[in-house]
C-alpha cells in the first residue's frame, strides 16, 4: 500500500464513504471516528474483503472507490479507480488527529471537488468522469433493450428453494397470465455456496427444469 493523499478534516463531523467489495458489502457514509467493525468470521473475510484480507481495526476499506466530506467548509475528496478492466485498488484510509491518511495498493485518482451538493453531487461526478473515461456514450443508454420482469425464487424461498417450488410457480405464472419473462432460480439451487456446478438433491433435474422454464417461452436465469 502507498500513502495517496492526508484530508484535513472536522473529525467530529466529518464522514467516509467507501464502497464495498460486492452486494452486500457495507456501502455508505459513516463518521470519521467511527470506522467499520472488524470482520469476525471467516465466512465474512471472503465475502466482504477484497482478497481476503482485511484492513486493521479502525481502518476504513473501500473497492475501488473511497470519498471523504471533511465537514469544515473544504471541498470532497475522492480516490478512486483509473480503470477497472485490470484490477481494482484496495483504498484504505485511518484518522490521525485531524488528518485521514488514505492509501492504495494500485493507481488512483484523487480528485477534489468543491461544487454544490456534497457528498453524493461529488460521488456522481466522478462516476460521470470514471464512465467517460471508459468509452461509455450516455446516449447509449436510451438505446438499451428493455428488460422483461423477472421472477428471483430468493425473495419466498431464500436458499431452501426446491424444484417443485419453481414448478409451483411457473404454473401460477401461467394461470395468472403473469408477464414474467425471466425465472431467475437463486441461490438454494446449489449442493452449497461456491459450488455453483453441484445441484442440491432438492434439484434433482436442474438441466430439465431449465428445458421446461424455456419451454414456456421465458428465460431461465
Amino acid at each position: 500500500m502507498s500513502e495517496i493523499a492526508a484530508v484535513r478534516l472536522d473529525p467530529e463531523r466529518a464522514r467516509v464513504y467507501t464502497e464495498g467489495w460486492q452486494s452486500w458489502s457495507q456501502a455508505g457514509p459513516l463518521p470519521a471516528t467511527a470506522p467499520p467493525p472488524p470482520v469476525t468470521s471467516p465466512e465474512s473475510l471472503a465475502i466482504d474483503c477484497q482478497y481476503g484480507r482485511a484492513a486493521a481495526a479502525g481502518t476504513f476499506q473501500g473497492s475501488g472507490l473511497l470519498a471523504v466530506d471533511p465537514a469544515d467548509g473544504g471541498p470532497v475528496t475522492v480516490i478512486g479507480a483509473v480503470e477497472a478492466g485490470s484490477r481494482v485498488p484496495v483504498i484504505r484510509a485511518a484518522l490521525h488527529g485531524r488528518d485521514l491518511v488514505v492509501s492504495a495498493d494500485a493507481p488512483v485518482t484523487v480528485t477534489r471537488d468543491g461544487d454544490a451538493g456534497g457528498l453524493p453531487a461529488a460521488l456522481g461526478r466522478w462516476a460521470s468522469d470514471f464512465a467517460a473515461r471508459a468509452g461509455w456514450d450516455p446516449g447509449a443508454a436510451r438505446t438499451l433493450r428493455p428488460i422483461p420482469p423477472v421472477w428471483c425464487s430468493w425473495y419466498q424461498y431464500y436458499s431452501a428453494a426446491t424444484e417443485a417450488d419453481i414448478v409451483t410457480n411457473l404454473v401460477a405464472m401461467d394461470a395468472l397470465r403473469i408477464p414474467v419473462g425471466v425465472v431467475q432460480i437463486d441461490d438454494g439451487y446449489a449442493a452449497c455456496p461456491g459450488d455453483w456446478l453441484t445441484p442440491t438433491t432438492r434439484f434433482p433435474d436442474l438441466p430439465g427444469l431449465v428445458g421446461r422454464i424455456r419451454s414456456t417461452g421465458r428465460r431461465a436465469g
